[in-house]
């Protein structure tokens, strides 16, 4: 698959928890905000964004945006490849200089432009720009080494209980179990986590499970048994009343009304 760029709108076809509950995309995401304001989450850290924001996913970082009335942007999927060097990092930047907009503005039109051609060497042509992005972002990213670094204790462990949710969260293991990965209580983690992003360590787990489950409903027409088992849950009747509650309507209904 090629690059794909589209609008935050386009993106929510499906419903504003495409964006707004956590998860991860399989391809390296770039957003371009150019009005609105509000906040994102990555790997459990909150950041703040409004016009002329940029912030670049790798692909596999959990994440999840705030989704107010009057946001506006574009939407970059960049498929994860080897001939594509990209950040390996989250980079967050503010656009606030009139020819680092500019630069920006360029290397972006000419990544949306070729990707809506149907010429040959398309694919290679996006792979190229893309990468010529990954550049203009590290270089603007020079002091996130720095920012690393004054992450406090709480922030620290909410980032690790992220990452570890993203590769645990199907397997049927509850936020007790990987706190005792990470070394600590419970509560602790539900502490930290509730410091550093505003949610209970519960509640990123079963987010992230509800987004999941919406996605396999709307992808695929795998038996809701079988999505039940894939994400760890105990039985079909189980994730059915998980579902409900969370969403508001059964799985079989949510599917139906895709």
């Amino acid at each position: 698959m090629s690059v794909q760029v589209m609008t935050f709108s386009q993106m929510m076809r499906d419903g504003n928890w495409r964006l707004s509950s956590l998860h991860s995309e399989d391809d390296h995401l770039l957003l371009w905000f150019t009005k609105g304001q509000g906040k994102i989450i990555i790997n459990g850290l909150t950041r703040i964004y409004g016009p002329n924001a940029i912030v670049f996913l790798p692909a596999g970082t959990a994440f999840s945006l705030e989704t107010k009335t009057g946001l506006f942007g574009q939407v970059a999927m960049i498929p994860e490849r080897p001939e594509i060097a990209m950040p390996e990092a989250p980079i967050h930047l503010r656009m606030r200089d009139l020819m680092e907009h500019s630069e920006f503005v360029g290397l972006f039109e000419n990544l949306q432009r070729e990707a809506a051609r149907d010429l040959s060497q398309q694919t290679r042509a996006c792979h190229l720009y893309a990468g010529l992005l990954g550049v203009w972002l590290e270089r603007r990213n020079e002091a996130q080494s720095e920012k690393e670094a004054t992450l406090n204790a709480a922030e620290r462990l909410t980032r690790k209980y992220t990452q570890l949710l993203e590769t645990r969260y199907a397997s049927g293991v509850g936020v007790a179990e990987m706190a005792a990965e990470l070394g600590v209580t419970p509560t602790h983690l539900t502490r930290c986590c509730r410091q550093a992003c505003g949610r209970s360590a519960h509640d990123m787990l079963s987010e992230r499970l509800m987004y999941e489950a919406r996605d396999l409903l709307r992808r695929t027409d795998l038996p809701i048994k079988r999505i039940a088992l894939d994400l760890g849950y105990r039985s079909a009747a189980y994730f059915t009343r998980s579902f409900q509650h969370q969403v508001g309507q059964t799985p079989s209904d949510f599917r139906r009304a895709g």
